[in-house]
């Protein structure tokens, strides 16, 4: 499905939850209705991708699934289960190419939800640097190469720049090793123009990787 059909399409689970959140009249009512062992609830969605927040139970979290079941079945669609998952924030999920867990803030007792980049989104731009920084690239034009590489760096760390972990280590592997963050190697950097964000540490380890559940 396209994302302008889905967007049509899904429009009615918009409405669906706009609903439910008005229901409850404003954050006294809502509070009200948790402190009754109710729960509420939040929708975030692009496209056909969308989690739904829940503040409440895990039973409540289930039953509430099956309710998303119901709705888009009036439209004739139905939730991929191999995609569909009820999780605790504790331990994340992946949403739209970024990790989503709450973590214990790095030298605090405090507990925050951060966003960094998945697993799968970095394992992907390194495996794209390493396409085309590899041996079989040897005999292109190096300012075409310098020139896709920054492209893709630059995309990759522009679209993931409201992340927590702004730096991130792609090393091809090859004698043309790059990385995204402090530290790049000066020929590298030349090519690919500066402006790359400076390293933040992670909330929970200090350092420039999270551990991913």
């Amino acid at each position: 499905m396209s994302p302008l059909l889905a967007n049509i399409a899904l429009g009615m689970i918009d409405e669906h939850f706009d609903a439910k959140w008005a229901a409850h009249g404003g954050g006294d009512g809502r509070r009200a209705h948790r402190r009754h062992g109710g729960a509420t609830y939040r929708l975030v969605r692009y496209a056909d991708d969308l989690v739904v927040m829940v503040h409440g139970t895990a039973e409540q979290a289930n039953a509430l699934r099956d309710e998303v079941s119901q709705v888009v079945a009036l439209i004739g669609l139905r939730l991929a289960e191999e995609k569909t998952h009820t999780v605790h924030i504790d331990d994340g999920f992946d949403f739209l190419g970024f990790r989503v867990q709450r973590h214990t803030q790095w030298g605090t007792n405090r507990r925050r939800v951060y966003t960094y980049p998945s697993n799968r989104a970095v394992k992907t731009v390194r495996r794209k640097v390493k396409e085309l920084t590899g041996r079989q690239t040897i005999n292109q034009d190096p300012a075409a190469v310098f020139t896709r590489l920054g492209q893709i760096l630059r995309g990759w760390t522009n679209y993931y720049r409201h992340g927590r972990r702004r730096s991130l280590s792609v090393n091809s592997g090859t004698t043309c090793g790059t990385e995204c963050g402090s530290g790049c190697d000066v020929s590298t950097r030349a090519g690919i123009g500066d402006g790359w964000p400076a390293p933040t540490a992670h909330p929970e380890t200090g350092g420039r990787s999270p551990p991913q559940t």
